[in-house]
């Protein structure tokens, strides 16, 4: 990725600090909060990328999506993660990270100047949630 505004190894510090920051006192997904999550984590995202390249405008885009496992209610601690029990109450496969997901995003620009970039925080899934974030820069 030649036309990166930032090192990545810069926007993957970025990221994981403002998550690591904004979730920190977080144990479970809690649907009202994660509005104030999403808002905390795109502003002080786009703060620190204006901050860091002037010759570039961003969009940032967060997805908080809930972790389930079976028997469990959403918002308890653990939910995150457990065990499906098959016949006879045999445990089967962890159900910690088995959604689904596919997101495709398209854009019509100078791939010389302008680019994406997409982040997972590592950090999320014991919190039961996963955090996914998506910057878009073009070149002013």
């Amino acid at each position: 990725m030649a036309n990166l505004p930032i090192p990545v190894d810069r926007l993957q510090e970025i990221c994981d600090e403002i998550c690591q920051s904004v979730l920190a006192d977080a144990t479970a997904y809690d649907h009202v909060a994660t509005r104030s999550w999403n808002e905390a984590i795109n502003q002080k995202i786009l703060s620190a990328l204006v901050e860091s390249s002037s010759k570039h405008k961003f969009c940032v885009n967060t997805i908080i999506m809930q972790q389930n496992s079976p028997g469990k209610e959403g918002n308890e601690p653990g939910a995150a993660a457990g065990t499906e029990h098959g016949p006879e109450g045999i445990p089967q496969r962890p159900t910690a990270g088995r959604r689904g997901m596919h997101h495709v995003s398209g854009a019509f620009w100078d791939n010389q100047r302008d680019g994406m970039w997409n982040y997972k925080y590592a950090g999320a899934e014991q919190k039961g949630v996963d955090v996914i974030i998506a910057i878009t820069w073009i070149a002013l």
